[in-house]
Parts: C-alpha cells; sequence; structure tokens
C-alpha cells in the first residue's frame, strides 16, 4: 500500500510541475537520485534537509521545502519555545553555566597563571588593563588550541574576574562586570567549537545577562548574532534569520554589530535556498560594515582576523545558494588574506572553501586544499569545521577509484574521528 505524499512531497511535486521538470530533470540539477526524488514526492521517504536545499536551488523555491522537512518543522518548535531567553529581559543572575571535568582542569592551571602576579589588594585601573590582556591573550590561544581547553582558561579567568568586581569600587564594577561578559561570549564559541551547542547557548545566555546588568545593549543585541550562529549550524534557517533580524531592529546599535546581524541573516536565507533574500542581506551587510568605525579601547566583537567579513559571508553563500564557481573565486581570494597565525579561522574557512571547490566539481583542487588543512584539524579541533568536511567526505565518496580522491578520502574519515 502506498503511502500519501506529506505536505513536503505535495510541494516538491507542485514545484517542479510549475517549473516545468520531469522526475529525471530534477534529479540532475538537485543531484539526487531519480528514485528518491520520486520516493520523495509519493511520501515513501523523509527528506533530510540538505536535500530539501538541493531541491530548493535547484526549483527556485526560496526555501519553501526545507521549511517544511519534518525534523526541521520539530526543531522550529522545540527552538522556538525556548527562544524567549535570548529576547525578554534578563534574570539578575551572577552564577556561570557548568563546564565539563576537562576543561575545569585546564581552567584551574590557566587561573594560578593568571594570578601568579601580586595583584593589588582593592582592583583598580591597571586591574581592568591587565585582564583585558588577559582576554586578548585567551582570545589568541583560541585560534590555534583545542576550544575544550581555551574553554576551561576563559571561564577560569572569569571567575577571577567575577571575584574583582565585587571587591573593587563602584566607578569600576560596569566596566569588569562588561569584560565578563566578553569572556561569557568568547566561552559560548569555545562550547560551541567543542561541541557542545548547549553549552554554548547557556554561556552565550550568561554573556547577556552580565552585558545587561552592566548596561550595555550592543554586547547584549550581539549575543543574538552568536546565537543565530548556533542555529545556523544546526540547519534552523528560520531561527536564524529571526535572531539576525531582531539584532538589526534598534538603530542605535552600531554599524559593527547590525553588519554581523545582517551577515548572519543572508547566511539564514541562504540555507534556506532564498537566493534574492540573502543577496539584499548581504548588500546590507556589506554597506553597514564599511561604515564601521572603532570607538572605544573595547575587545572587537566578532572576528578579528577576517579582513573582510562582507566579503567571506558572501563567498559562504554563494557555495549554499548553488552558485559554487562564483563562491570559489570569493574564498580563494579572502581565504588568503587571513593570516597564518589564526588557524582556527584559516581551518573554518578553508573548509568552506574546499567544500566549495568540490561542489564546484574542481576535484583536485578540492582534495590539494583539504591536506592542507588536514594537518591543524586534529590539533584546532573544531566541531563546526567538521560539519562542513563531512559534507566534503559525502560529496568525495563516490570518487574514490580516482586516484587523488582514493588517497585523500581515508586520511579525512581519520581527520574526522
Amino acid at each position: 500500500m502506498h503511502k500519501q505524499p506529506d505536505p513536503f512531497g505535495r510541494e516538491l511535486r507542485r514545484l517542479r510541475k510549475e517549473k516545468g521538470l520531469t522526475l529525471r530533470e530534477l534529479s540532475k540539477e538537485a543531484r539526487v537520485s531519480f528514485a528518491h526524488i520520486s520516493n520523495l514526492e509519493h511520501g515513501r521517504k523523509e527528506p533530510t534537509a540538505e536535500i530539501a536545499r538541493n531541491c530548493d536551488r535547484a526549483l527556485d523555491a526560496m526555501g519553501k521545502l526545507t521549511a517544511l522537512v519534518p525534523e526541521m518543522r520539530r526543531r522550529t518548535r522545540r527552538r522556538t519555545e525556548t527562544t524567549h531567553l535570548m529576547l525578554t529581559p534578563p534574570k539578575d543572575n551572577d552564577h556561570p553555566p557548568r563546564i565539563g571535568r576537562r576543561a575545569a582542569l585546564f581552567g584551574a592551571a590557566a587561573s594560578l597563571m593568571a594570578s601568579g602576579d601580586r595583584a593589588p589588594a582593592v582592583p583598580d585601573e591597571q586591574t581592568l588593563t591587565r585582564f583585558r590582556n588577559l582576554f586578548e591573550e585567551t582570545r589568541s590561544l583560541g585560534q590555534t588550541a583545542s576550544p575544550i581547553n581555551v574553554l576551561g582558561a576563559a571561564v577560569s579567568i572569569s571567575q577571577l574576574l567575577q571575584t574583582a568586581t565585587h571587591q573593587a569600587h563602584p566607578s569600576l564594577q560596569p566596566e569588569l562586570t562588561l569584560l565578563r561578559a566578553r569572556f561569557a561570549e568568547f566561552a559560548g564559541w569555545m562550547a560551541q567549537e567543542s561541541g557542545d551547542d548547549g553549552l554554548a547557548l547557556e554561556w552565550t545566555n550568561h554573556a547577556a545577562n552580565l552585558a545587561s546588568q552592566a548596561g550595555d545593549r550592543d554586547l547584549r543585541t550581539y549575543a543574538l548574532v552568536r546565537r543565530g550562529l548556533i542555529e545556523m549550524y544546526q540547519g534552523n534557517a528560520a531561527l536564524t534569520i529571526a535572531l539576525a533580524q531582531r539584532a538589526q531592529l534598534d538603530e542605535r546599535t552600531p554599524a559593527r554589530i547590525r553588519g554581523l546581524a545582517a551577515q548572519r541573516e543572508a547566511q539564514g536565507h541562504a540555507l534556506a535556498g532564498d537566493r534574492d533574500s540573502a543577496l539584499r542581506a548581504l548588500d546590507n551587510a556589506t554597506a553597514l560594515l564599511a561604515r564601521a568605525r572603532r570607538s572605544d579601547s573595547r575587545p572587537i566583537l566578532g572576528s578579528q582576523h577576517v579582513v573582510d567579513q562582507a566579503a567571506i559571508a558572501t563567498g559562504w553563500c554563494l557555495s549554499d545558494l548553488g552558485l559554487h564557481k562564483r563562491a570559489t573565486e570569493v574564498l580563494d581570494r579572502e581565504v588568503l588574506r587571513i593570516p597564518q597565525s589564526a588557524s582556527r579561522a584559516r581551518l573554518r574557512f578553508g573548509a568552506r572553501r574546499a567544500l566549495a571547490h568540490a561542489r564546484a566539481n574542481d576535484l583536485d583542487h578540492a582534495c590539494e586544499l583539504t591536506r592542507e588543512l588536514l594537518g591543524i584539524v586534529s590539533v584546532v579541533e573544531s566541531a563546526t569545521v567538521a560539519s562542513d568536511l563531512r559534507h566534503l567526505a559525502k560529496l568525495l565518496a563516490p570518487h574514490q577509484d580516482y586516484r587523488p580522491i582514493g588517497e585523500l578520502y581515508p586520511l579525512l574519515v581519520h581527520a574526522l574521528s
């Protein structure tokens, strides 16, 4: 007995007919087997988000099919139930989230190093400068070391900073609290890089709470951009877009933060296959980031190693939109501009570059680029990079009889394990 087509199958068939494509023509355009397309239309198979995005691109459906994937609909409902944590006034909560034993052990060592010099009995301006320098050093360490270890260091130094904040003169407490918020936001990024999205959300929420306590709306708004990144890597385009759009609502928010939010919105639209909306958001991001200026001595929000944030986001989005050749041209140029010392950034965008070349059927260059990355994958460790490398491995797997891929594939699988 045939299963009745579900909403996805009905919409897939309607869009295909509207476009005037046969099953075989859609199969070729979407790079999905003829049999699988047929099974999807008849409700015999449940679509994955990746296949839905391929069909969206092939049919110019602007994310309609991705939104109908059952798992994405379930995930959106679950996520929507918790989104209020980022959109409502925070609780006056000074307690940071708990971290794992390995991170805590490394953090204890970092804490001893951070407190090794004699600190003044009452924290002063020099204390603030010292912790700002520690933040920059910790963030630099995050480019070259395991995220679990760096997470422990960030949390332990944040705890020292918490004590210093309580002991400091009231005039210094807002700045010290805001710096704690920066450590919390960075801890959220390291938690995500270590593969713990739940902990990443907790630390991002904690950063927003601390920023509000310090009277800083900017970092609280940026926490929405960070939350959007977590949702993006989980494949949740709808919430990525919603969070990014909310971060752009207040005109008083600095142009850099609104530009980064527009960039995240573009990535959400690209993930959903909505080309027009993605390109509009990218244009907005380019204009806002061009206007951005450094206004004070506080640490910069977002990546400090990518020379042109809007350009590299454009390459990223073009790849997700299926414009692979254009994506490789942009990413080839922009990845080479990232400093050699910024290993995590080079790995993250380098993996996307290699994936774009593989999607463009430039398999030789994709293999060459991937080989260059394998040396640092196990050292730096990155759950976000691993997601792109898994997509790359899936693309390369059917071509293992081709010598360059046959030699690379076992190394890639080993690195992912």
